[in-house]
């Protein structure tokens, strides 16, 4: 692979990244604005959200790592 492609395939993981991490957070307000925010446990989409959140930063230090 050329330094080139590299490049622009980083710069195509991060903006995917970007756009995954901002998908969480817009599930997460819409979620917060139908369930009270000190209410967790009854909460199994937010819940789900943490969840892949916490893998997405696991991926991405990962990543970050090479």
């Amino acid at each position: 692979m050329t330094e080139k492609l590299i490049k622009e395939l980083y710069k195509d993981i991060e903006d995917a990244a970007e756009l995954h991490l901002q998908a969480i957070l817009e599930l997460q307000r819409i979620q917060s604005l139908v369930y009270p925010i000190d209410d967790p446990i009854k909460r199994p989409i937010g819940v789900a959200l943490a969840e892949l959140e916490d893998k997405f930063h696991k991926i991405h230090d990962k990543w970050c790592e090479d």
